[in-house]
C-alpha cells in the first residue's frame, strides 16, 4: 500500500487546459516583448477580440435581454477595490478609433441592434458614425489601452462593425500602481508583498492581458505613452 501511495505521490499533477493557454500565452508574450514591445498591444487586441465579438453577436442569437452581462473594468480581472484611485482627473484626451482599438460593447436590444447595425454608417439613412457625446460613454485603461462601452453600446457596435468613427474616453484610469502590486500566475492574482489570493482566475486570456500588463511597464510601455498606437 504504501509503495502504491509513493507511486501515486510521484506523479506530476495534471495541467488543466486554462494553465497551458495562460503558459502558452505568455511564452509568445515575452518573445514578442523582447522582439518589438509595441506589438503587445496587437496581442493584446487579438486576445480579446473573440470576447468583443461574443458580446456584439450574442443578442442576434438570443431572445431580447438575454445577452451577455455587461463588461465592466472594476471587475474585469478580478474586482478592484477603490478604482477611484486609478483615476486619471488631469489627462489628455484619448481618442479610441473604432474597429481598431479594443472596445467591449455589450448589446442586448434586438431592435436597437437592427437599427444601429442597418441605419448607422457610410451609405446607410443616418450617415457616417459620429460620437454623441450625450450617449456614448467608455471608460478606458492604461497601459493596454482597453475602452469598456458604459453608453451608445448599440450604435459602438455599429461603428465598430464599420470600422468607422472615433469615440473620446469619457474617463481614463491609469493602472500601473495596480500592477506593481499585483501578479497573477494563470491561477490566482496575488498581492506581489504579503501573496495573499485577491482573485481567482476565470479566464485565461483575462489573466495573459493582466500579466501583459507588466510586461509593457517593464518595457516601458507606461500610460504616458500609451497613446502612442502602433498600426495594426
Amino acid at each position: 500500500m504504501l509503495q502504491k501511495l509513493k507511486a501515486l505521490w510521484a506523479k506530476p499533477v495534471p495541467v488543466s487546459i486554462e494553465d497551458q493557454k495562460f503558459d502558452q500565452i505568455m511564452g509568445i508574450a515575452k518573445s514578442i516583448a523582447k522582439k518589438s514591445p509595441g506589438a503587445l498591444r496587437e496581442l493584446v487586441r487579438a486576445l480579446l477580440l473573440p470576447l468583443q465579438a461574443e458580446h456584439m453577436v450574442a443578442v442576434a442569437e438570443q431572445v431580447q435581454h438575454d445577452a451577455p452581462a455587461e463588461i465592466r473594468y472594476w471587475d474585469f480581472f478580478f474586482r478592484i477595490e477603490n478604482s477611484s484611485d486609478y483615476y486619471l482627473r488631469s489627462t489628455p484626451r484619448e481618442v479610441l478609433t473604432l474597429g481598431r482599438d479594443v472596445l467591449l460593447p455589450t448589446v442586448w436590444n434586438r431592435s436597437r441592434y437592427f437599427n444601429a447595425l442597418a441605419l448607422i454608417g457610410t451609405g446607410k439613412s443616418l450617415g457616417p458614425w459620429s460620437q454623441d457625446e450625450d450617449n456614448h460613454s467608455v471608460s478606458l485603461l492604461l497601459p493596454w489601452r482597453i475602452g469598456f462601452v458604459n453608453g451608445g453600446n448599440h450604435s459602438i457596435t455599429a461603428g465598430i462593425l464599420m470600422s468607422e468613427g472615433e469615440v473620446v474616453a469619457s474617463e481614463v484610469f491609469d493602472m500601473t500602481a495596480l500592477l506593481q502590486r499585483v501578479r497573477c500566475d494563470g491561477k490566482t492574482y496575488r498581492d506581489i508583498d504579503t501573496n495573499r489570493v485577491l482573485g481567482e482566475v476565470t479566464d485565461a486570456r483575462r489573466a495573459a492581458v493582466f500579466e501583459i500588463g507588466r510586461l509593457m511597464l517593464n518595457a516601458g510601455l507606461t500610460a504616458d505613452s500609451a497613446a502612442v498606437n502602433s498600426p495594426l
